[in-house]
């Protein structure tokens, strides 16, 4: 949900202007524009005028939800791995090779220095993965924000 309430706001607005923010002529964000569309629906509005936009804004939301599934995350999920992977590996084989005399010769700066290169490389790894895992699911929470809001306007245009 978002943060204004859209009913009260587009109450006052006129049948033109509200076709004009479905249209997208405004800076209003996807929600505003369904809440212009069913605040039409409550007027009794004509929408064999707007089904152009309506197909419209549902080929927009398809492009968006096939990006989503082709390029966003699924052809990059299995290279990120093996990259946050591989950057951990060699992390720790510059660590070992840069401070092998640390562990012949016991000099504790050193073992120091190996054990601090070796966890912050962890780090990086747990952190690069659960920043990836949230941006994944805030995106795939959004694309299913909006078909319901879609799914309110409840058009013939809408078929799954």
């Amino acid at each position: 949900m978002g943060y204004y309430n859209w009913e009260v706001i587009f109450k006052t607005k006129t049948d033109n202007e509200l076709l004009s923010i479905y249209a997208g002529n405004s800076h209003l964000d996807f929600e505003g524009r369904i809440y212009a569309a069913l605040e039409l629906k409550k007027r009794d509005f004509n929408f064999e005028k707007i089904q152009a936009i309506h197909k419209k804004n549902i080929a927009n939301l398809r492009n968006e939800i096939e990006s989503y599934k082709t390029l966003k995350f699924t052809k990059t999920k299995h290279f990120r791995g093996l990259l946050f992977t591989s950057a951990f590996l060699v992390s720790i084989l510059i660590a070992a090779i840069s401070n092998a005399k640390a562990f012949l010769f016991q000099n504790i700066f050193e073992q120091f220095r190996f054990w601090l290169i070796i966890i912050s490389s962890i780090l990086y790894v747990v952190t690069a993965r659960w920043i990836y895992k949230y941006q994944k699911r805030k995106f795939s929470e959004a694309i299913l924000h909006k078909i319901e809001l879609l799914k309110l306007l409840d058009l013939p245009a809408f078929d799954n």
